[in-house]
């Protein structure tokens, strides 16, 4: 399944890695944070993507499969 978490902060990391886990899983994690994403290039299955939430163009491009 795929899963993109929208920040990557005190609930969307933990959530990331929890998805990852399952290697069926897919998960794309956004957010314009660059030492939030950095802490989770480690983690195996997570792709990140920096971006501003708030910019509707960015979430678009992000969502679109």
């Amino acid at each position: 399944m795929n899963f993109v978490i929208l920040g990557a902060g005190l609930i969307g990391a933990p959530m990331a890695k929890d998805l990852a886990a399952d290697r069926e899983n897919t998960v794309t994690v956004a957010d314009i944070s660059e030492p939030a994403l950095k802490q989770l290039d480690s983690c195996e299955g997570i792709r990140t993507v920096k971006a501003d939430l708030a910019d509707r163009a960015a979430l678009e491009r992000i969502l679109s499969p």
